[in-house]
């Protein structure tokens, strides 16, 4: 797990926490497509959450209901296992079942409409 984390700190993906940061300090009547569908474990590492993308427009305060509702609960993993998605997990886009993309904070200005 250790190896992960440090290979994390390379990249510019979001956690939830910086994700829910984000989403505050947006207008609540902005809107943004695609936006944040529903919650799962990743299926490339199972402790990480991924969001479906949704193809509807949607508000920040919907997408951020969402994610918000998406921590601390429990999701299991492809394979087995159970895991708690805190405020420091990492946020990925992805379908269920696939391989998807982290996602990142240029990601998320080019949704916002």
């Amino acid at each position: 797990m250790e190896l992960r984390n440090k290979e994390l700190e390379n990249e510019n993906g979001l956690t939830l926490a910086e994700l829910v940061t984000f989403l505050k300090n947006e207008p609540s009547g902005r809107m943004m497509m695609p936006s944040f569908g529903h919650p799962h474990s990743y299926r490339g590492y199972y402790d990480e959450i991924a969001f479906v993308p949704t193809e509807e427009r949607r508000s920040v305060v919907g997408a951020l209901n969402t994610v918000c509702g998406s921590i601390f609960s429990t999701y299991y993993g492809w394979k087995g296992g159970e895991y708690v998605m805190t405020e420091c997990t990492p946020v990925w886009i992805a379908k269920k079942g696939c391989e998807g993309e982290r996602l990142t904070e240029e990601m998320l200005k080019s949704w916002l409409q």
